[in-house]
């Protein structure tokens, strides 16, 4: 379910900011091609989770499937940008990077390849998944306060 929801939100954002595709039928199957109004920041996640389908086969055309698996023009330009987050840049102010080793949500390789070219120290929050199961949701509730305590000792 995990995977539809964030697919669905990648091409519903890039198409919104880079125009990817000419029509929602385009790259949802139906019944799904009403998704991109779901995220209108007027619905909840658990809305937008309940009209997901289980699988991405469920979910994308194959002309959905044939543009993540091999992406051109403005989204193979927008995914480069995003790709370059941490590489096309020196940081002029100080970076951590938090993590929770075992995300199931969040690549932690991320962090490691950031941290390589960055120099910026990584912060490991440990796992917390008693937040609705999950170690990512459980990042968030270790990572708020200790990013907090951080950004306030910088001012202080």
């Amino acid at each position: 379910m995990l995977a539809s929801a964030y697919t669905t939100y990648l091409l519903v954002a890039f198409d919104r900011l880079h125009d990817i595709y000419p029509y929602p039928g385009y790259v949802f199957r139906a019944p799904y091609a009403g998704l991109p109004n779901l995220f209108d920041g007027t619905h909840t996640g658990q809305e937008v989770l309940m009209a997901l389908p289980p699988t991405i086969d469920d979910l994308l055309t194959p002309r959905g499937k044939a543009l993540l698996l091999h992406p051109t023009g403005r989204f193979a330009d927008a995914l480069a940008v995003l790709d370059s987050v941490c590489t096309d840049w020196a940081p002029r102010m100080p970076v951590r990077l938090y993590y929770s080793p075992g995300d199931e949500e969040a690549v932690n390789a991320n962090t490691e390849h950031c941290h390589a070219t960055l120099g910026a120290p990584t912060v490991d929050l440990g796992v917390d998944t008693g937040y609705n199961g999950f170690v990512h949701e459980g990042s968030e509730v270790l990572g708020v306060p200790e990013a907090t305590r951080w950004f306030t000792a910088l001012s202080s």
